[in-house]
Order: structure tokens, then sequence, then C-alpha cells
């Protein structure tokens, strides 16, 4: 991952009489060249790599860096037939489970045993050849494969990126166990030290895994960049399918200090268990530590879940800073909270489970200090505290459809707000609660909004726990191999030998090495099958025309691709056409990528779900029915139009554009972010504002977000013009660094900003009083889409007849977008 033109990173800092508050917010946008990681493993045999199929050729090495900025051609759609077809049966905004299966190892993997002579008998001492596999990452081998085995070590690990950007500094390595039932590496080394330092270096996946501090070690994966060396950065980094136990703290994404307080962002957590973690699960250590989000994990008998408490660093004393983002997680027994913060940020909660831990949520006194805060959906059982939520940061506090059952003797509210300074928010809509009144204020300058909520029975929540899903499972599919710089025509005959073998969802493998593209890669329809890279050690350039595109899946697509570096910018290229993709049930899930800017159009079956993408270029739907994007670490100019319904979720943006998001018709949720427009070099449009509500005929709602004009000529965040009757458009609980951020230029629509809160230069953070309609109705009809989105609970599996298709750990970002359509 490279940095973009302006290296500067935001700071956000509220004031209170004149007094400077501690960092408030600091994120990070890492718009990247590097591809993300390796795939998964998974229990391996030789025989996986004697079944590739080989087609000689002749392949010339590349070496030249790529250049490019994710998002630079958005304003050259891709032309597209007019929207004529009338709006289909609605489906609903689902989020959906993810059912990835586990890859490799392939040949061009490394095998601790095999190669380096690990034993992994759990007595001899390994760390020795565990080190010599990860010096030889990015430069001679894509992964590190460690069979089943008890790997002893006795000093920290380390993975170091490369100064040059060649080699692990190219970035998307992987290191991947067997199972983690099967494979564990055992710390034996001094009291206190990591048993792995990763020390830059983007896109990075560790999976499956068993990381056993044997109750000594002081982390297990720290993340901790110094960027005074050289190296290139960390972001986009994956642990998944794994299990953390018996050490102070499992994950920790970055740390302060002079070297160090840099990048640690968007990071995915997905599928693990941690137990007995004495200080925190995953704690993020840095302000620029931003955009952890924690998916379908369990954490039992830990201090804390997730934090931002801890660091290490030159001046003691310092707390971390960063955020995070929990979803469809089991809390058990936290003894602090299942979520601490101190530095605030925006940080979110959604359909989680958490029964008798202290607190489920817990934010300190800071001060004068604002934090977007979403907990929404969750189940909260128990809490051996009778203050489930404690909140001592000004807010605003969005608490939406939570279930929060307090023990039998408890009298006390569940929901404190606690500080020292006055005047928080807290927005509490049709939460259950057994204990009344739920919300407790400090004094009467606490602004409590309630609608919906209920004091009921215990008996009315539900006690079972949820089943969090299984480790991703390997199959022994059919590899066929692509030979390194194989050419288009070559790489089309093994796309064909594939699809015509009658293998079940064989895999086509790019092993590590450059591959010039020079014609589109054509995927046939309802075939399934999988293109499989070596992360971002797999490189394919585009070659041909400008104008090209590079993959098309024809629908109904079955296609997965996976763990590659995609690029076509020089001549220009888009990276994915998927025609005829609209289907009943159909499904596009695109994870953990940095993807160009997508064009989606008549789609009004098919379900696009996005979930922890590093980067997503823009968006231009166009009667589109289903979107949904759960955290992604920038998100560039998007316009809602043709009637479309979407929502995009904990989005962070920082980079040269200013006109983020367009509606003008349909119905467009926003829900927590922050947007930090014109910020970097390049920025042309310093005019225009962030959020433009323009002819609406539809809804417009966005929840709990923050901006930074810092780099604005103006300071207008939110305009509505053109408006209509039919104008429905809600601002609920905003921040910004202004008090007039919001221009309406007519009147003839529904348009209200509730809850906000504003600053002028250096002053504080202020509440301002409800503009427009603020009434229960209207509010509760805006936020019908949030509350109903559909959270998946098992893996949806679409019709035969659907297109399916899977985009995970794809590096896209220099190419000139990528367009889904229906008929």
């Amino acid at each position: 991952m490279r940095w973009l033109s302006v290296e500067s990173r935001i700071a956000m800092r509220w004031q209170l009489g004149g007094r400077m508050a501690p960092m408030a917010l600091v994120a990070v946008l890492a718009l990247s060249l590097s591809a993300c990681g390796g795939g998964g493993g998974g229990g391996g045999s030789a025989g996986d790599a004697a079944s590739e199929s080989n087609i000689d050729h002749q392949g010339q090495r590349r070496t030249e860096a790529s250049s490019g900025l994710i998002g630079a051609a958005y304003a050259q759609p891709v032309g597209l037939a007019p929207v004529s077809a009338p709006m289909g049966a609605v489906p609903s905004l689902t989020v959906a489970m993810d059912d990835l299966e586990a890859v490799g190892p392939f040949a061009s993997w490394g095998d601790v045993k095999r190669d380096y002579g690990a034993k992994g008998d759990g007595v001899t001492d390994d760390t020795a050849a565990l080190q010599k596999a990860l010096d030889d990452l990015g430069w001679k081998v894509p992964a590190v494969y460690l069979p089943a085995g008890r790997y002893r070590i006795t000093r920290s690990l380390k993975v170091t990126a490369s100064p040059s950007g060649g080699g692990f500094g190219y970035g998307g390595v992987s290191i991947v166990g067997e199972s983690a039932a099967t494979t564990t590496l055992v710390w034996a080394g001094r009291s206190g030290d990591p048993m792995l330092v990763q020390d830059g270096g983007p896109y990075t996946k560790y999976s499956r895994l068993t990381w056993d501090g044997q109750g000594t070690a002081g982390y297990g994966v720290a993340q901790w960049w110094n960027a005074k060396v050289g190296t290139w950065h960390d972001s986009g980094s994956e642990h998944s399918d794994s299990v953390f136990k018996d050490m102070r703290i499992g994950i920790m994404a970055g740390r302060l200090g002079a070297s160090y307080g840099q990048m640690g962002s968007e990071g995915q957590v997905r599928r693990v268990k941690f137990i007995n973690i004495t200080d925190a699960a995953l704690n993020t250590g840095s302000f620029n530590a931003m955009n952890w989000w924690v998916w379908d994990s369990h954490f039992i008998d830990c201090g804390r879940g997730v934090s931002n408490l801890f660091t290490v660093a030159d001046m003691p004393g310092q707390t971390g800073s960063g955020s995070m983002h929990v979803y469809r997680s089991l809390f058990e027994r936290s003894k602090v909270a299942d979520m601490h913060i101190a530095n605030t940020g925006f940080f979110s909660m959604h359909q989680n489970v958490s029964v008798g831990s202290r607190r489920f949520f817990m934010g300190e006194e800071v001060g004068n200090n604002g934090a977007s805060l979403v907990l929404k959906g969750n189940r909260v059982l128990d809490t051996t505290d009778p203050a489930a939520i404690v909140n001592g940061n000004l807010g605003p506090l969005v608490l939406m459809d939570n279930e929060i059952r307090s023990q039998a003797s408890a009298t006390d509210a569940p929901v404190r707000l606690s500080n020292w300074v006055n005047a928080r928010d807290v927005v509490s809509i049709g939460n259950k609660y057994t204990v009344g009144p739920a919300i407790q204020r400090r004094d009467a300058s606490d602004r409590v909004l309630s609608i919906d909520d209920q004091v009921v029975a215990r008996s009315a929540i539900a006690s079972t726990l949820p089943s969090l899903p299984a480790a991703a499972v390997r199959h022994n599919r059919r590899v066929f191999a692509v030979p390194p710089g194989a050419n288009s025509r070559m790489i089309q005959a093994i796309v064909n030998l594939a699809a015509q073998s009658g293998a079940d969802n064989p895999i086509v493998h790019f092993p590590k090495g450059d591959y010039r593209i020079d014609a589109t890669i054509l995927v046939p329809a309802l075939t399934r099958m999988q293109l499989v890279g070596d992360g971002q050690t797999t490189n394919l350039r585009w070659a041909g025309p400008a104008g090209g595109i590079m993959f098309q899946l024809d629908g109904p697509s079955r296609a997965t691709v996976r763990d590659m570096f995609i690029v076509g910018n020089t001549p220009a290229a888009r990276a994915f056409s998927f025609p005829n993709a609209d289907q009943a049930q159909g499904r596009v899930l695109v994870l953990a990528s940095t993807m160009p800017p997508l064009q989606a159009v008549n789609l009004t079956q098919t379900h696009l779900s996005f979930q922890s993408n590093v980067g997503v270029g823009g968006l231009n739907l166009n009667n589109t029915q289903s979107f949904v994007s759960v955290g992604a670490g920038g998100m560039g100019p998007s316009v809602i139009q043709g009637n479309s319904r979407a929502l995009v979720q904990d989005q962070w943006y920082e980079g040269p554009f200013s006109a983020l998001f367009r509606v003008t018709s349909g119905d467009f949720t926003y829900l927590s972010g922050h947007m930090s427009p014109a910020s970097h070099a390049g920025a042309s449009d310093t005019n225009e504002p962030p959020v433009i509500v323009d002819g609406l005929s539809g809804k417009a709602t966005f929840v709990s977000f923050s901006f930074d004009h810092g780099h604005k000529t103006q300071g207008i965040s939110l305009q509505v013009k053109r408006e209509t009757k039919a104008t429905k458009a809600l601002f609920l609980a905003p921040a910004s660094f202004a008090t007039n951020y919001l221009q309406r230029t007519g009147s003839l629509g529904d348009v209200g900003m509730v809850m906000a809160r504003g600053k002028d230069g250096d002053g504080p953070l202020l509440q301002l009083p409800s503009v427009g309609r603020s009434d229960a109705d209207f509010i509760r009809s805006q936020l019908i889409s949030a509350r109903g989105m559909v959270w998946d609970t098992a893996p949806r599996q679409a019709p035969a007849s659907a297109t399916d298709v899977r985009i995970y750990r794809v590096h896209a970002g220099n190419t000139q977008g990528m367009t889904i359509s229906g008929k």
C-alpha cells in the first residue's frame, strides 16, 4: 500500500473553553496500490500440488511498480442502457454471511516442515525454522503454510516489510495453518513479549492458527509499523478462523511514539475465538488504527473484548486510540466490558449477544470530546454491573432496537451518562429494557430522544445464545495451474478447460508472478469455478486497448475471484463486467477488497453485499434495489438514482473529492461514518457539499456521522435543493466543524436535522437546535430501511440459476471501474 499524494492525516479535536481536549478522532484512508493477501489454508496434502494441470508457456518477468489512485476515473462512467423497467418485487437490504472456502496450500507456497525443517512436536524450539520461512515471504514464497503440529517458539517472530516496495513490501502475503484445531504456536519466550511482530506490509493474512500465550505472552500478533525505517506501511490485515488464548492482548493494531502512530488501519477479524485474554482481545493502539471490523467472533472470559485503551509509547501513561466495529459476535463474561474506549472516534456494535459481562459498552470520561456511537440490534443479558452501557463522552450515543435484560435484582438504570462536562446526547429508538427509567442523565443539559422504547418483563428477552459459524471449509478441489507470465490466450484456454472439466467448483490458480492481459478473460455463465491468486504477489496488468474489460463473468455467473492484484489504468481498462446478473435471490459478495467505482443498473432482484473493504472508489446505483456496504476504509463519490435502495454503514472518507453523496431518487441510508472532503491534493470541487439531496423523490436518511470542513472553501455539508412534495430527508445526530452546515433552498418536502452538534473555530462542540421536522412519525418512517435490514445468520445459497459471485481480497483500485447489470 502506498500513501496518497498528501500524507497528512486528519486530526479532529473538540475544545471546551479554550482548553485543548485530547485528540478526538484521527483516522486514515490509505488508498493503496497493493492487492489483498493470499488464500486461506486448510489440511492439505501433496496430492493437491500434483493435481495441478500445467500448460507450457513463455513468461515475461515484470518488475515495474504500479501507480494510480482508487476512484480517479470516477468521472468517466461506463455507458449503460437507460432505465425504463419498473421496479420489481423489492428484496430486503441484506448483510450476507460469507461462505468462502479455504484454499491451498498450493505448490507455490512454502511449507515450514517440508522446506524449512520445523518439527512441530511441541518440544523442539522451532523459532529459527519459522523465522527463516517468514524471511522468505514475498521474496521467494507468497504464503507460509504450517501443517498440523505444535510449534514451540522462544522469542518473537518478525514479519518485516521491504523498504523498496518489492517482495513482502508489495503486500498480500499469508501465514496459514492446517486448522486452528490442529496447528498451534506455543509461547515459551520471555514474559510480556509478543509472539509475532509485524513491522509494515499491507494486506497480510493470518488464518487457521491457534496462538497459545501460555499465560506469559504479552501479545499474540503485534502490528507495529516503525515508520522511520522506510518500510512499507501496514493496512488491510486479516485474522480469520483462528484462536488466541492465555495472553495479555490478542491482536494489537498500532502503537504510539516518535516512530509509530501511523497506519494499522482497515483490519478484519473473522470467525476468531479469544479465550482468557487478560487486557483486551483486540486493541487499537494508535490514532490511525481506524476501521477494524470484527465479524462472527467469540470472546470468552476476557478482560475486554475490544478496546483502544492500551498502547506502547515513548511517553509513559499514554492511552491508545483508534476505532473498531463489531458484528454478529458473542461475548461471554468480559471482566471489564465487551467494548471499552477512551479516545474517541466512530464506533459501532451490531447484532451481537453478550451474556454475563460486567458491561456491554464503556466510554471513559474524556472531557469535551464527541464520539459517534451506534449500538444496534444487540442482545445484552445479565451484566454483573447494573449499568450495561456507560458513556462519558459527548456522543452522540445512538441506541436502536437493542434488548437489555438486567439481572433480576437490578433497580438502577441500564444506560448511564457520566462525565465532568455536561450536554451529552442520546438517541434511543425501539429498545427493550427490563428496568426503567432506562437512561440516567447527569443533569438537564443531557439531551435524550426516546421513541418507542419499552420496559418489558425479563421473560420477554430470549436467553438463547447464537450458533457462530464454523471455520471456512477446505475441499479437495481440482486445481488448474496458470503458468507464471501466461498471456490472455493461455489463461482463457485454462479457464475453458476448467469450465469443461466437470469438476465441482474447480480452482484456476494464478501463482506468484506477473501476467499481461491484452484481451478480456471470459468466464462462462452458470459455471462454478474459482479464480485464485497468491495474494498481491499475483499481478495482472492490462496490456490491451484503452477501454477494455479485464474479466467478464457472463451471467448468471457462479464464479469466485480472489487473492490477486489487478491493474488497468495504463492504458485504461475496467476490472470487471457482470452482465445479466439480475435473478431472484441472486447475490454478489465483495469482501476485504480494494474496489474501483461500481456502476450497478437494473438489479431489482440480486443483492449486492459489500463488507470490510479497504476502499470502494465510488458508486453509481441506478434501479438497484438491494445494495448494502458494511465497513469501508474509503468510499468515493456516490450517486443514488433510478429509484435505487441502498444502505452504507461505518464508512470513512479522506481524499480529494468533495461531492461524496448525491441522492436523487429512491431510498438511501447512511449509518455511521466520517467524511473529510477535499483533504488531499487534486481537489477540484471544493464548493460542492459532501451530501447533496437533489430533486429527491424518495428518502434520504443520514444517522450518526461527522464532518471535517478544514479543507473546504465553505462549511456547508448538507444541501437539500430542488425539493418536491416527495422529498423526505432526515439528518439524525450529525456533528461538524461548523454550526450552520445545513443548506435548504426550498420548503416543499419533509426535511429535518435532529440532535445535531457543531462548533465554530476552536470553540466548544455545541448542541444545535432541531431544524425542520423532528416528530416521532417522521423519524420512524425514515429509519424503516436501517431498522429492517436483514443480517443473515447462516450462509444463503443462491438458486442454481441465479448469480452467485464472490470477490475476496482483490485489489482492483487501479482500474477504471466495475459494472454489474441486469437485463
